[in-house]
């Protein structure tokens, strides 16, 4: 029961990543304090151990190592040594600490719906205070985002942020999180009641970002939740409701704003692009270092990040980062096919994450990484039937 809640925790706290301050001359974050303690907790439990050693023979983890170790590479290279420091902990770190917590848990049923549930707790808070936001209710911006010079633009334009920098980070939040929740079933009235509406207010918030990414990713989320769910598993009459309500408010937000919105964003994301490649290539085996990334575009706008996932992996962790990476999705992916029903809304999750990946670095920011390896140590931890009879 202890770990359950300290694992409920760790999901409620995902956005307390922008509470930022200086331990012992040590950058750290409210969320990564929580990590470390949930983690210090969990495993001076004997039990905990005796439940982590065997899942780390798995082949999997063998991977996620090696990708630990090219992480960890990103920092010898880098230029930065702070920062790539800084950015393993956030990136890497917190994230598989996250992931052998998980792991060390024994009741795979309570552990999933612990996270889940939470999720769907911290996601609606968050959506709900962005589409307040949108709509103008809500003047009062965050330190952070008053010191952005771009940030009134968004206000202006009305698309929801919430407490992140952008309505890109709001999208990336969200979509995967929509998916665990809508394959989430509940036997209660109330239940039942929570996750309808924590859904249909994720919803609204996803179409108020005016994210292309995050409408992608949710377009290809729900043809994949019709497609495959149909075949093997038999949708609830709300989870209809909502893939149609989604779809439908999809097609509308494309045809109104998609055109404005790809001429603003999609010419800056080239130009991005034929950059990061150029730097990839320059040095493709060992990456530039993590978080070393930085270009100023021709309209004085400065990025630190190279907008796609994939490159931001070779970049930061080498080309062995890159092939470790995609081996390990491989793997879930493989794993997950053998449970029809919650192994499936997980690879949903993961497909949302990687589509939008193709325009945003979707698992290279403090929350977002952390729901990344959610979604990898879940997969891992459910081994048994338990789960897909539930």
């Amino acid at each position: 029961m202890l770990n359950q809640i300290l694992i409920s925790l760790i999901a409620l706290a995902l956005p307390t990543y922008l509470v930022r301050w200086t331990l012992f001359g040590v950058p750290t974050t409210l969320l990564e304090l929580i990590i470390f303690g949930v983690f210090i907790v969990v495993m001076v439990q004997p039990e905990s151990w005796r439940r982590l050693i065997p899942k780390l023979k798995n082949r999997t983890m063998w991977w996620v190592g090696l990708f630990v170790m090219a992480a960890l590479e990103g920092i010898v290279v880098a230029a930065d040594k702070t920062q790539a420091l800084g950015a393993f902990k956030g990136w890497v770190l917190d994230p598989i600490l996250v992931t052998l917590i998980i792991l060390a848990q024994k009741d795979t049923v309570k552990i999933y719906r612990t996270v889940v549930v939470s999720l769907s707790i911290t996601s609606a808070a968050v959506a709900l205070w962005s589409l307040v936001q949108s709509f103008g209710w809500l003047p009062y911006q965050l330190p952070y985002q008053l010191a952005d010079p771009g940030f009134g633009n968004y206000l202006l334009g009305h698309r929801a942020i919430g407490p992140f920098e952008s309505p890109n980070f709001l999208a990336m939040y969200l979509v995967p999180i929509f998916f665990l929740v809508l394959g989430l079933e509940r036997k209660s009235v109330a239940g039942r009641v929570w996750r309808i509406l924590s859904l249909f207010i994720v919803l609204g918030a996803i179409a108020a970002t005016q994210s292309i990414g995050g409408w992608l990713a949710l377009a290809v989320g729900l043809m994949l939740v019709f497609r495959v769910q149909m075949k093997r598993i038999s949708l609830k009459r709300t989870q209809i409701v909502i893939f149609w309500v989604g779809l439908v408010g999809l097609i509308i937000c494309i045809g109104l704003l998609i055109p404005t919105r790809i001429e603003s964003s999609l010419g800056p994301r080239i130009e991005i692009w034929r950059d990061a490649v150029t730097q990839a290539i320059h040095q493709p085996i060992l990456g530039i270092g993590l978080r070393q990334y930085d270009i100023v575009l021709g309209n004085g706008q400065t990025h630190n990040h190279p907008h796609n996932l994939y490159l931001a992996t070779w970049l930061y962790t080498g080309v062995i980062g890159l092939i470790a990476s995609i081996v390990v999705i491989c793997r879930i992916f493989v794993r997950n096919r053998l449970r029809p029903n919650t192994g499936q809304w997980l690879t949903i999750a993961l497909v949302a994450i990687l589509v939008h990946g193709l325009l945003d670095t979707t698992a290279w920011k403090n929350d977002l990484a952390v729901i990344f390896w959610l979604i990898i140590s879940l997969s891992l931890l459910i081994d048994t039937k338990s789960l897909a009879d539930n």
